[in-house]
């Protein structure tokens, strides 16, 4: 087998996660989701902590959420994606914003990938590659710059396991946001 590589981009994950054109709508219906949360006051109102620091109540992570939410909606509205604010606020060195994009665009996907099945298409792509070991080909390469983890999540369907982690290791999966890669220039 000679090197392959699949490349998989806009619109690859479609049918499980939104659009470009449908990210407004999803981020409204995901700020409705969460203002109509209701928590039992008695576990959320006592005192929690990350490390050493205290976290601040309930209410009050998801007023900021919902506030970065309805950002994020008012400003994409603006561009013709969010990949277009992005690269504005990396431009103006306003990264400050460019996190909070990136914060609210996380929250919005992980919500997607919660309440929808993994897009079918990825099953029966890796059905059609993997062996009987649940190993992809040696000389396969998957590139991918989409924010999802359908790839991942349908992967660690094949395997005994529920970890991603152990889902990106199979998956030979490399990052820039991933230390060893940085260190290396990637």
């Amino acid at each position: 087998m000679s090197q392959i590589t699949y490349l998989f981009g806009a619109g690859a994950s479609f049918h499980a996660l939104p659009i470009v054109s449908q990210i407004p709508e999803r981020l409204r219906n995901c700020i409705i989701q969460i203002k109509g949360y209701k928590f039992d006051n008695k576990v959320h109102n006592q005192d929690h902590f990350y490390g050493n620091n205290k976290l601040p109540p309930i209410d009050e992570i998801l007023n900021t959420l919902v506030s970065d939410l309805e950002w994020l909606e008012r400003e994409s509205s603006h561009h013709q994606s969010v990949d277009t604010l992005a690269k504005k606020l990396e431009v103006k060195g306003d990264y400050n914003g460019l996190n909070r994009l990136k914060l609210a665009l996380s929250v919005i996907f992980t919500y997607e990938q919660i309440r929808n099945p993994i897009d079918k298409r990825y099953d029966s792509f890796l059905a059609s590659l993997l062996d009987r070991n649940g190993n992809l080909p040696p000389k396969l390469t998957l590139l991918t710059w989409n924010y999802d983890m359908q790839l991942e999540l349908a992967f660690r369907e094949y395997l005994n396991h529920d970890s991603l982690h152990t889902s990106r290791n199979g998956l030979n999966i490399r990052s820039r946001y991933t230390a060893s890669n940085r260190k290396a220039g990637l």
